[in-house]
């Protein structure tokens, strides 16, 4: 199953190459060919192809960095499951590493309590973490074309399915206040995790920095079901259940040391929570909210909301049929079309009949 993941996602990968936008091409690298020895031995990843990789993404991204007028002082940071590339200091960027490394383990956890089977990670997952708001945007502006320009003030992060990469930048503007700033950091060091935890203080008494936290922890999480085959970029998985289970993870914690945490269950979302409740009083019905959601193809804030709800809902209340459906989502053949009534019957399938699902539903929200 795992290999025949990789092969689909691969093929995947090479028809969105061959049909993307003319000009993005100058901002993709082209890592160079595992052997099949390396692949035997995915839990430790080949320092000579790791040594490659960073200097590719180095390179790109300070030609890159110059090319829109910042410093071109990227550097690459290698943790056990990601690569960072990166122009903020050195001690965020540890902070982020350690945080996302956190996460990695959640979902570990997550997919082993509702009995989900994924593939094994092939490569390092690649994070790009840029200081500031112009430099995200730009960047972003050539991946997704100038139609983000219209969007960038609701875009915060992005994972991008093609180049298999997470893009962020500091919410906080933290990095402008550093007295050892991004220019005088020019190698990577090792942080203690009292330093780490006392950056991560910082980071928190800044404007923005629950917004931080929660898009870092929403868009690894993508690339984290992408990369363990719990969705594939050949087959279109339903936006509710890509994006619920993302937003089912992000909740910031900011009593903890890092600003997230995660224990036995994720916690309540109270962002999401509290725009589901003003949401619902726009409908007649849960089961109209319910079923708007799992047809949607691009989801607005008050679809994230109920996607959100209707994915904790299954985790918390559902989790063997929630793991069976994904399987199914997951073994649906590659680029083929999901009609709405296609959608809809493979929910039922799993979870029964919407009205009486959604009911269920609303009688839990209204509890928590």
């Amino acid at each position: 199953m795992a290999k025949s993941r990789r092969v689909i996602a691969l093929v995947a990968a090479l028809v969105l190459f061959l049909t993307s936008t003319p000009g993005n091409d100058r901002l993709v690298y082209s890592a160079p060919e595992r052997s099949a020895a390396e692949d035997a031995h995915e839990s430790s990843w080949d320092e000579q192809h790791l040594k490659t990789t960073a200097d590719a993404l180095c390179k790109e991204f300070n030609a890159f960095l110059k090319e829109i007028g910042s410093e071109p002082t990227a550097r690459v940071k290698v943790s056990e499951r990601y690569i960072f590339v990166y122009n903020v200091s050195d001690v965020y960027l540890e902070w982020i590493s350690v945080l996302l490394e956190e996460v990695a383990k959640a979902f570990d956890k997550f997919v082993d309590k509702i009995g989900l089977e994924v593939d094994e990670l092939t490569e390092p997952m690649t994070v790009v973490v840029f200081a500031t708001r112009e430099e995200f945007d730009a960047y972003a502006a050539v991946l997704r074309g100038p139609d983000y320009m219209n969007l960038k003030r609701t875009v915060s992060g992005f994972y991008h399915h093609r180049l298999n990469r997470s893009i962020v930048y500091d919410h906080t503007g933290v990095e402008a206040f550093r007295s050892d700033n991004v220019a005088s950091t020019t190698e990577n060091r090792s942080y203690s995790r009292k330093r780490i935890n006392l950056e991560a203080r910082e980071v928190k008494l800044r404007k923005n920095a629950e917004s931080n936290i929660r898009t870092l922890v929403h868009e690894t999480t993508h690339q984290l079901c992408f990369n363990y085959g719990v969705f594939s970029t050949a087959f279109r998985a339903p936006d509710w259940v890509v994006e619920g289970m993302a937003a089912t993870f992000e909740p910031a914690t900011p009593e903890a040391p890092l600003g997230w945490r995660f224990r036995n269950v994720f916690p309540v979302s109270r962002h999401y929570l509290n725009a589901l409740r003003k949401y619902a009083q726009e409908y007649a019905s849960s089961s109209a909210i319910v079923r708007k959601a799992l047809v949607t193809d691009v989801l607005d804030e008050q679809g994230y909301a109920a996607s959100w709800a209707i994915f904790y809902y299954c985790y918390r209340k559902r989790p063997k049929e929630l793991a069976a459906y994904l399987k199914l989502i997951a073994s649906k053949r590659p680029f083929a079309e999901y009609p709405e009534e296609e959608k809809i019957n493979d929910f039922v399938e799993f979870f029964g009949d919407i009205s009486e699902f959604s009911a269920e539903l609303e009688k839990y929200m209204k509890k928590l």
